[in-house]
């Protein structure tokens, strides 16, 4: 017999333990006005019927009341009810359904857990209309991907080690742990790319909160959007928008975990979080990573003519931060209301320059994040359909580069004694910028019937630079105005409307308004200009079909404008860049005999870029900066593919080509003679990369409840040029080659998976690997974990 299921159980069948199912109230309730509504929360787990193994496909309704709820991939669910007796509906594919009948009594929180008895039969046709939160975001008009990033908690990876593994996305790195990383995302990279943590942005976090930095464990998922951005996110990216959502337990919460591997690694975390009966919510959560990346790399380390392995040897990183946030949740005046504060110390080793071209031996930085936020949301404001939602954050911390030595170093660790202090040949210096930077986010949506959705944004960001060296010695006013204030005001409004005309088809049209005021010095630079978009979606059978466009502007950053302090200089003439973007992209999904599961996604993109701003490398590779270029062309397209087996057994994978090229025709200067660099790819931009994966989960290994997992994954660049392709030929240096690596994990779940066991292995075949400029990453290296969990 036909089964109707909707795309949702589709996709969570099919990602089996990649995909969880965000406990989410999916109707309106009729007694949302009532005080008492939510009174009590209502939690547990729903077990198979011989209790080795918990249900994680499945919803929790209950009888005329409207209310349903997704049981997640751990096999939890959560439901707030108010007073009385309730039946509750437990259904869950290839079991028997259950009616169970609670009295709520009080409001005190009550854990109950149900058995499902298995049961092989036919199944007739029905309908599931609860989504995830993930499947929310998969659905969108958007050229989204939402990636559910728990699986991942019992591995050592880091959130920019995530995104790597994300079509069309590419991740490069300067080094080991705690290096600088630049993301592209079809192509466009740097500053085109915004990231945001629970659609705050992240702009102004500090050091301590780079994405090599954050462990997986504080992060539940990830919403990669591609191209065309929701007026939600406020943002002016051209390339798109990578927003993180962290942990946000509902009851008593508590993981922690400890890790250790090659070049004397170290990474630890904790999450944990408390509500208490009368609604009062305490969340924790800390990390801390260290490592000496004494990793190896190969390059002439004395100008001796003659290329070896050396140990880079002043690259140590170390840092800890840690955020604590205090409220409440599920009140009358808000469904979450939390005032946090975070703080975060780290030191890192500066171990060569924008190349490997030069290299220091005693220069290092000093960073710390002080950070006050404020986080306010609240569904049905005054009357049905009206939310808001309010953030607010001010980062108080600084960065020091410390430069003082007298000596220059090579790559053996080996010291001369210079005529002067200072590696960077501009003078010994231990120059700490304050970089505070802050934001406010304030949106109001309003939902009229089903089929019209109104919202509003407003994004403010400011930023705000002192500089202090205490062995400057200021001989002029020029150098004396140097440590002036750097200001920069930005603020984004958007306004969207979304119409939704059935289950089969939504559309969305939406405005944005930039302004922005720079202040460098005594000058002043005022931008303003406006940006709008069209998105639309329908489904048809088991496809998904969606559209998108934008004229959006993309303002430049604070880093761009005044330079990093380090190794970027200032450049306060930069213009905003403006695109033209537009994404198609089709999806299907479909389950075969209740065991065999098939995803398939492609999408096609195109963006034309007036004043692109590129980063130029000066000199021996100490110092960058940026300019504006003129117009880019750029298109391509991913595919990604995947194929799950009951549950067991998954294998998939996905490739990106993309093509992003110079399209300013004629010199700077002239209307008729024609650049040499006309139609040529941008240089140090890879065009055709790809990864596949492959993972088998032995259940029941050893003892009842127990899982054994063992996981691949491979990652493959194809060669490109880091500089303009003319300038070089293929057997120099100006190419970086074609690169190939291989990783394998496993993991052993036990206890009823209050412990976790992981190793890991990365880069197994010890591959030279090069991202920026011929910078060298870490060859094979191995991590141990163990990674702890109560509720």
């Amino acid at each position: 017999m036909r089964v109707y299921i909707q795309c949702i159980l589709l996709c969570i069948t099919l990602f089996g333990p990649t995909l969880t199912a965000q406990n989410r109230h999916i109707h309106h309730d009729e007694h949302r006005g009532d005080k008492r509504y939510p009174r009590t929360q209502l939690f547990g787990s729903i077990y198979s019927n011989d209790k080795s193994n918990t249900v994680t496909i499945g919803t929790i309704s209950v009888r005329d009341y409207r209310k349903q709820v997704m049981i997640d991939t751990d096999g939890n669910y959560e439901i707030y009810l108010p007073e009385g007796k309730h039946t509750l509906i437990i259904e869950s594919l290839g079991y028997e359904p259950q009616e169970v009948t609670v009295d709520i009594k009080g409001d005190k929180p009550i854990r109950r857990n149900f058995t499902l008895k298995e049961k092989i039969y036919e199944l007739g046709e029905f309908e599931v209309t609860a989504k995830s939160a993930i499947q929310n975001v998969r659905e969108s008009a958007y050229n989204v991907v939402a990636i559910d990033v728990k699986p991942l908690h019992n591995t050592t990876l880091d959130i920019a080690s995530v995104l790597n593994r994300v079509s069309g996305v590419k991740v490069r790195s300067d080094g080991g742990v705690g290096a600088d990383v630049s993301f592209s995302l079809n192509g466009f990279g740097g500053r085109h790319i915004k990231f945001f943590m629970n659609g705050v942005p992240m702009d102004g976090f500090g050091k301590e909160f780079k994405l090599s930095n954050i462990p997986v464990g504080m992060i539940d998922r990830i919403e990669v959007y591609k191209g065309v951005v929701p007026i939600e996110f406020g943002s002016d990216a051209l390339g798109g928008v990578i927003n993180l959502v962290t942990s946000n337990k509902k009851r008593t919460h508590l993981e922690a975990s400890f890790s250790a591997g090659s070049f004397n690694t170290y990474k630890s975390d904790i999450n944990f979080t408390k509500i208490f009966q009368n609604g009062l919510s305490v969340q924790l959560y800390a990390f801390h990573n260290f490592s000496d990346n004494s990793y190896k790399v190969y390059l002439d380390p004395d100008n001796s003519g003659t290329e070896r392995w050396v140990k880079r040897f002043n690259d140590r990183f170390n840092n800890g931060t840690g955020t604590v946030k205090v409220g409440f949740v599920n009140k009358p005046f808000a469904d979450q209301l939390y005032i946090g504060f975070t703080y975060g110390k780290g030191r890192k080793g500066i171990q060569h320059g924008t190349t490997m071209d030069k290299v220091f031996g005693r220069r290092h930085e000093h960073s710390e994040t002080i950070m006050p936020s404020l986080e306010y949301a609240k569904s049905n404001l005054f009357t049905e359909g009206l939310n808001v939602k309010l953030t607010g954050n001010y980062n108080l911390g600084y960065t020091q580069y410390i430069d003082t030595t007298s000596y220059v170093y090579n790559w053996l660790g080996e010291a001369t004694k210079s005529g002067s202090k200072g590696e960077s040949g501009s003078g010994p210096s231990m120059m700490k910028y304050y970089n505070n930077n802050g934001s406010t986010t304030f949106n109001i949506s309003y939902m009229l019937g089903r089929n019209h959705e109104f919202n509003i944004n407003n994004v403010l960001t400011l930023f705000n630079r002192k500089t202090k060296d205490p062995l400057a010695v200021k001989e002029t006013e020029a150098e004396k105005s140097a440590e002036e204030k750097r200001r920069s005001l930005k603020n984004i409004t958007g306004l969207s409307y979304k119409y939704t005309l059935n289950k089969y088809f939504n559309a969305s049209a939406f405005g944005k308004y930039y302004w922005a005021k720079h202040t460098l010095k005594q000058d002043v630079e005022t931008t303003n200009t406006f940006g709008y978009g069209l998105v639309a979606t329908t489904f048809f059978q088991d496809f998904q079909l969606k559209a998108s466009y934008e004229l959006t502007h993309r303002l430049p950053t604070a880093n761009e404008l005044f330079g990093d302090g380090a190794l970027e200089w200032a450049n306060f003439e930069l213009k905003p860049e403006k695109g033209n973007n537009f994404n198609i992209g089709l999806s299907t999904s479909k389950v075969i005999a209740r065991k065999h599961a098939l995803y398939f996604d492609v999408g096609y993109m195109y963006r034309l870029i007036s004043d692109y701003i590129i980063r130029n490398i000066y000199g021996e590779g100490t110092r960058a900066s940026m300019s504006n270029h003129g117009k880019v062309l750029s298109s391509g397209i991913n595919a990604e593919a995947r194929y799950i087996y009951n549950n067991l057994l998954s294998v998939g994978g996905n490739v990106t080509y993309q093509s992003v090229k110079n399209n300013e025709r004629y010199k700077a200067g002239t209307d008729d003679v024609e650049s040499t660099l006309y139609k040529l790819r941008m240089p140090n931009v890879p065009y055709l990369f790809a990864n596949a994966d492959a993972g088998f989960t032995f259940r029941n290994l050893g003892y009842k409840g127990n899982d054994f997992y063992i996981g691949y994954n491979m990652n493959y660049v194809h060669q490109f040029y880091y500089d303009w392709s003319i300038y070089g030929v293929k057997e120099s240096k100006s190419v970086i080659p074609s690169q190939v690596s291989h990783d394998i994990n496993i993991s052993y779940n036990l206890l009823k998976k209050s412990i976790n066991l992981s190793a890991e292995c990365r880069n197994i075949g010890n591959a030279k690997l090069y991202d920026n400029y011929y910078i060298q990453k870490p060859g094979r290296s191995f991590m141990f974990k163990i990674r702890y969990i109560y509720h």
